[in-house]
Parts: C-alpha cells; sequence; structure tokens
C-alpha cells in the first residue's frame, strides 16, 4: 500500500456547509456540483463563491451543462465558459470538464477551448471518459493535454472503480512513467472497499460522494465520521 500521506481524498459538495464539514473532517480538495443525483452539474455562480470563501482547500468547480449526454453544442459552450469565468472569478483551484463526440471519442476540440478559457487553471477531465467507445485510445488522447488536465476521473471504464480494477491499475501505472493522465479514482468508493482498491489499484487519488454523506444517501448531508474513516482507510 501506498505512503497515506501522499493519497488525496476529494469530496463532492453541495454547498458552503457541505464544504466546510468537509474541509474539517480531512478531506484534501473538494468538487463542487449541483444534483448529484445526475453525476453532478453546474453549479449557481452565489454556491461558487461561497464555497470558496468557506474552506481553505482546493475547490474544483463543475462545469457540465445538461445530463443528457457529454455531446456539446456552441450553446452548451457558452454556458461551460460562463462557468469557468465563474470558477475563476470566485478564486476556485480548477475545473471539472468532459466532452465526447457523437462517435464517443474525445471531443479534442471542445477541451482546447476549455483550457484555452481556464487560462491556466487546472482542469479535471470528468467520467465522460468512461462512456468513450475505446477507453485506451481516449486515454492517450488525453496524455496529449497531461499538465493542463491535471487529473482524469474514471471507474476504469466501468460502473464501479471495483469493476474498472484491472484497467484502473494500468493507467495508474502509465501516469507515474509520464505517459498519461493521473487516475482519479470514483464511482463505488466505500470505507469498506477502499483499502482492498489501494491495494489493487494504488492510485494516488480517490473521489467520493454519497460515501461522504449520512446514510450513504445523495440528498443527506455530510458525515465527518465517515470521511475520517475513509482518510483512515488509505
Amino acid at each position: 500500500m501506498n505512503d497515506c500521506s501522499a493519497v488525496l481524498l476529494e469530496v463532492i459538495v453541495l454547498d458552503a456547509q457541505d464544504a466546510a464539514a468537509a474541509a474539517a473532517a480531512g478531506a484534501d480538495r473538494l468538487e463542487l456540483v449541483s444534483d448529484m443525483a445526475q453525476g453532478g452539474l453546474t453549479p449557481a455562480a452565489e454556491i461558487v463563491q461561497a464555497v470558496v470563501r468557506a474552506c481553505s482547500i482546493p475547490v474544483m468547480v463543475m462545469a457540465r451543462p445538461h445530463a443528457r449526454s457529454f455531446v456539446y453544442d456552441e450553446a452548451d459552450m457558452a454556458q461551460v465558459r460562463e462557468a469557468i469565468a465563474v470558477a475563476r472569478d470566485a478564486g476556485a483551484a480548477g475545473i471539472v470538464f468532459g466532452a465526447l463526440t457523437d462517435e464517443g471519442d474525445i471531443h479534442t476540440e471542445r477541451l482546447e477551448q476549455v483550457l484555452h478559457w481556464a487560462d491556466g487553471l487546472p482542469v479535471t477531465f470528468h467520467r465522460a471518459f468512461d462512456a468513450c467507445r475505446d477507453p485506451w485510445q481516449a486515454f492517450d488522447v488525453l496524455g496529449a493535454y497531461r499538465g493542463p488536465v491535471a487529473q482524469l476521473l474514471t471507474s476504469g471504464a466501468a460502473p464501479t472503480a471495483d469493476d474498472g480494477a484491472a484497467l484502473l491499475r494500468r493507467m495508474v501505472a502509465c501516469s507515474r512513467r509520464g505517459e498519461g493522465v493521473e487516475p482519479l479514482v470514483g464511482s463505488g468508493v466505500t470505507v469498506a472497499n477502499l483499502p482492498t482498491l489501494h491495494a489493487v489499484i494504488g492510485a494516488r487519488q480517490y473521489h467520493v460522494g454519497s460515501a461522504a454523506r449520512i446514510g450513504g444517501r445523495f440528498d443527506a448531508g455530510i458525515d465527518a465520521a465517515r470521511i475520517a474513516a475513509l482518510r483512515s482507510a488509505l
């Protein structure tokens, strides 16, 4: 198992109350979204501002205009650009974004637009990756953006990280050789399975949503004890 001091725990939050609670409980970084039940959408500007003010740890802001698909037209991208401007102005640490073509490949043109608008802010490419038609090819494509794309939120192209563990382990090994974007392991990560996942995958970043909430429910508040347990599990 890796040195736990080098392992980062990212927690999804919905508002300033969540953010303060997660930070106090030991989260290292936050992903700010609205509508967790739909996989996370762009939060309102006033929420972004309040969350960044509420805590001192990094806040990554979701820029996802709808949950219909990961294919975006120009009107959608205008909303993404506005979300990025809001995040930058608020002092957020980075942006969370992902886009695919109609064929299910990484939409490099959309990604390059976002990197341009982010203007140096780190970008997490989110789980749009897990809907790609060829995950290994997509991982190779994203490798060309290593650096500006700081991490790849993924379950290993499977419903959960448990299911995708073999591919995640392979991607982690590649990223450590400088050959791809570093995976941020998410989906189905819990206190119960995190020690085993970490032993198998060896990632340096893990991402949790409902596992950090009371009763494991999307609609419940942050559970400090769960976050502390997740932290201790690494």
